[in-house]
């Protein structure tokens, strides 16, 4: 559908940018200069993408401690983290598993209660 409307607009402005046919002997006015068209950017790729909740279910963050409960919102596969090793995190126990909660990485069990939690976690590694 955007590449239908670019397409377009891209004829419209050619045919702008066309000496105009005119019966008079006067040359036809010179084209105005276009401005570019501005709009949003292009969005990452899906897999860099993490969406965060709506605002309605993230009403302030606050730091998680073994013991607490993560949000059920976090506890998508979306935040989980799957290759442990790459982010520097020690391998979970069987029936637990690591999770992203904002920057802070949340070692939690299957019923999401926290086990450990690494707050504002150096994600470079």
């Amino acid at each position: 559908m955007i590449g239908t409307a670019i397409a377009l607009m891209t004829a419209m402005l050619a045919m702008l940018a066309a000496p105009a046919m005119s019966m008079s002997s006067t040359p036809a006015p010179a084209p105005r200069a276009v401005r570019p068209i501005i709009g949003t950017p292009p969005l990452p790729a899906r897999e860099e993408r993490i969406a965060l909740p709506p605002a309605e279910h993230r009403p302030a963050y606050r730091a998680l401690h073994a013991g607490d409960q993560l949000p059920a919102y976090w506890r998508r596969d979306a935040f989980a983290i799957t290759d442990h090793r790459r982010h520097g995190l020690p391998a979970p126990q069987p029936g637990e598993r690591w999770s992203r909660y904002y920057d802070d990485a949340i070692l939690i069990d299957t019923a999401g209660r926290v086990r450990e939690a690494r707050i504002g976690h150096d994600w470079g590694h």
